[in-house]
């Protein structure tokens, strides 16, 4: 077959597409049992963004900017198995029907930049099992950082526009183009393809009973569990202060930042985070893996910033435990150096397909975990832990949660420098 370099205009255009079809077909038919894909943009004719991004150097379709360093091309992003395609399809998965209970609340799972639904569908369907109605959205996931340099200042210069990611991230969620004093003029996301407007249209467009999420023609957010990965997890805990959530999961994140910080130091996280918001902290719960490269010191910064509550879990003694083990913990973490496969991503493991570990299928193992995803125990408590409840034991012991071990003062509680309160009141509106 002719390389498709080597072909021009309509010729390559339709190799391309018929690349594209092939690899959606693929992928409906890889989605684990009880799973199905929607396209997004069939949902609302309004709707303009349909495209992560394409292979290196090659043109994306539509108006909207699109993050060309992780897009959705298992060819050359490691992260993903989304294929040589324009992504445009949110992924579903109905409730188990061997689950013990189904819930009466959906989860809506926000992947991390340049990621689509297709790098979590694992993630997905373990939600799934547990009795929950699981969304993946197809959402603009490369934006709510966007040209916001301005407030990651080098050492020794004052950092300015302290809301940028805020603006960015409340249009992002809602398609607002004016917050916090300002135009959002870095990102041009609109109503139609919002989060907002995308979960409410998928929900009516796959019917009962996921359609019963949505209230006045949007989500009725109390019923729903905003869940997200790295920038998937700042978005689903932005979401938590502006909208009053059932609860929030929050994996890998959320990792605003603002000024500067040491190498191997933690950051300073973003004002938005600090703000008092809709969901109250003891319905928020946070699980990575450490150390996790250089966002480890911005997630735990963040769980800090946002007040989740109770001590750091190490969960590497509770992986075959009941769910019910782990009853409190909100800020959880596991070992990546010896529970993730050598040469995989600690970051992307906490939730990703590419680099989770998984249970043996082996008689060694409890026949209800073999080739589950080695988190699946601590997904249903986050879950499903009743809320205010308090941990039986006091946690780990100092440092199991560390993100760097040569920091001596790093004891899994973080040591970060938090802006003084009436400086965090005037530096951001409120979200409501």
């Amino acid at each position: 077959m002719m390389a498709a370099h080597s072909l021009g205009g309509p010729a390559r255009g339709l190799l391309l597409l018929g690349l594209q079809l092939a690899a959606s077909i693929a992928h409906a038919a890889a989605l684990p049992a009880g799973c199905r894909s929607l396209v997004a943009t069939s949902t609302d004719p309004r709707m303009r963004w349909f495209c992560q991004s394409g292979p290196p150097g090659s043109l994306v379709p539509g108006p909207y900017r699109t993050n060309n360093s992780k897009g959705c091309v298992g060819s050359w992003h490691p992260w993903n198995n989304c294929g040589w395609q324009c992504t445009n399809r949110h992924i579903a998965c109905a409730a188990a029907p061997q689950a013990a209970v189904r819930r009466r609340q959906l989860a809506v799972f926000l992947p991390g930049t340049g990621l689509c639904p297709h790098a979590y569908s694992r993630l997905l369907a373990d939600f799934a099992s547990h009795g929950f109605h699981t969304l993946g959205l197809q959402y603009p996931s490369g934006e709510g950082q966007r040209n916001c340099g301005a407030s990651r200042a080098p050492a020794g210069r004052a950092s300015t526009d302290l809301n940028c990611t805020a603006r960015q991230r409340l249009r992002v969620l809602t398609g607002a183009n004016f917050s916090y004093g300002q135009p959002e003029l870095h990102t041009n996301i609109t109503f139609a393809d919002s989060i907002v407007n995308r979960i409410a249209k998928a929900l009516l467009a796959l019917g009962p009973p996921w359609s019963g999420w949505v209230s006045g023609g949007e989500p009725d957010w109390p019923k729903i569990i905003i869940a997200g990965h790295s920038n998937g997890a700042d978005h689903a805990a932005f979401a938590s202060k502006v909208f009053p959530v059932a609860r929030a999961l929050l994996f890998a994140g959320a990792n605003d930042d603002v000024g500067s910080a040491p190498r191997g130091h933690y950051a300073t996280p973003a004002p938005w985070q600090f703000a008092a918001g809709a969901t109250p902290s003891s319905r928020v719960y946070g699980f990575g893996v450490c150390p996790g490269g250089p966002m480890c010191l911005t997630w735990h910064a963040g769980w800090a910033a946002m007040g989740l509550p109770g001590p750091w879990f190490q969960a590497q003694d509770a992986l075959t435990s009941p769910a019910s083990a782990l009853s409190g913990y909100h800020r959880i973490c596991a070992n990546g150096s010896a529970l993730v496969e050598r040469g995989k991503s600690a970051h992307m493991a906490a939730a990703a397909d590419c680099c989770a570990p998984s249970f043996p299928n082996s008689s060694g193992v409890d026949a209800s975990l073999r080739s589950r995803m080695l988190w699946t125990r601590i997904y249903e408590h986050m879950l499903t832990d009743a809320i205010g409840s308090t941990p039986a034991e006091p946690g780990s012991s100092p440092g199991a949660c560390s993100c760097n071990s040569s920091l001596k003062s790093d004891d899994g509680t973080v040591n970060v420098d938090v802006p003084d309160p009436s400086t965090v009141t005037h530096q951001i509106n409120p979200m409501l």
